[in-house]
């Protein structure tokens, strides 16, 4: 098309850290009639639950100052971020599969949303997942469908269960427990310790 033809879509290449979002365009016509991935309705990436995100620690990473806070949590099985507003919205088409309003336990309030027919940063659909936030202040919704656009936030990130305001996501690749968390030795406020670790990172997701 020529520049400013009737149905172009423009962006700049940006990166995670500004307003921009990163893009795979798909080609529909002829010179490739068998796209992987294949298009879907259903399909879908997921976005970052707090724009312009502060990351303070990563998957799996070994930061000192986490291991001082949770020192029987060798492993940080998720990411840790921080933002403004607080609010914070859904990644994705998804649904709500359990939840914790009470402030108790090393991962205080939290959320579990399973989000369906995923596609990862590379393009390949790895299916359903299920993303944990942690350290709530409140919780909006409890049950249902949640998507990115609703103009209600699904929750409002704190400091419960920890000593600094910040979001705790996991995102775990078994959906059959929502509740079950390889960040937990033991049972607490609702969670699960898990037998396996099925997390992976969440930077392969948003």
């Amino acid at each position: 098309r020529q520049v400013n033809a009737p149905g172009n879509v423009y962006f700049y290449n940006g990166g995670l850290t500004d307003y921009s979002q990163d893009w795979k365009p798909i080609r529909l016509d002829a010179v490739d009639p068998d796209p992987d991935p294949d298009p879907s309705d259903d399909d879908q990436y997921l976005i970052m639950p707090i724009n312009q995100s502060n990351i303070t620690v990563s998957y799996k990473d070994n930061a000192p100052a986490y291991h001082e806070q949770f020192p029987s949590a060798p492993t940080h099985y998720a990411i840790d971020m921080y933002g403004t507003p607080r609010d914070f919205y859904a990644s994705g088409t998804g649904r709500v599969v359990g939840y914790s309003k009470t402030n108790a336990g090393p991962l205080g309030r939290w959320l579990a949303v399973r989000y369906d027919n995923v596609i990862n940063v590379n393009g390949k659909r790895i299916g359903s997942v299920i993303l944990r936030y942690c350290h709530l202040d409140d919780i909006y919704k409890t049950s249902g469908y949640v998507h990115i656009d609703d103009e209600e936030p699904m929750a409002r990130y704190g400091n419960s269960g920890t000593t600094n305001a910040h979001l705790h996501v996991e995102v775990d690749t078994n959906v059959n427990a929502p509740n079950e968390t390889p960040t937990l030795s033991g049972a607490s406020n609702g969670l699960k310790p898990a037998s396996n670790d099925t997390t992976i990172d969440p930077f392969s997701v948003f």
